[in-house]
């Protein structure tokens, strides 16, 4: 069935508590976790973007807005995939880069197979 291959974009956000946006060059040190990192053409309404490439997870980019707007206060109190201690700092944050990739649906991607395994952030 053709449904079962179609793309799904995914996205994402990391948030920063500042004002000013994060710079391509602070995110060198993902070099350091296995990560390639490539600068790409950004669009008129992005300050920067990069390809962001792991051997075994794949790629995903990431860009900075210029006019960043960050979640809904209920967005992140609604948020199921944070904890309660994540919720607070990202109610903080002013600032932040997007993430985002194109799936497949039916692939067996091997960061699915994490699914069900303890939340890796919860406090112990």
């Amino acid at each position: 069935m053709f449904w079962r291959k179609k793309s799904i974009p995914c996205e994402g956000m990391v948030l920063f508590r500042g004002t000013i946006p994060p710079r391509a060059e602070d995110f060198a040190s993902l070099k350091e976790q296995g990560i390639d990192i490539a600068p790409l053409d950004a669009t008129a309404d992005e300050h920067w973007r990069l390809k962001l490439t792991h051997r075994s997870f794949g790629s995903i980019q990431m860009f900075s807005p210029r006019d960043f707007t960050p979640p809904a206060p209920m967005a992140i109190r609604f948020a199921p995939e944070l904890v309660p201690h994540e919720r607070e700092l990202a109610a903080l944050g002013r600032s932040g880069v997007v993430l985002r990739m194109d799936t497949v649906a039916g692939d067996d991607h091997p960061a699915q197979h994490h699914a069900g395994a303890p939340h890796p952030r919860e406090p112990g």
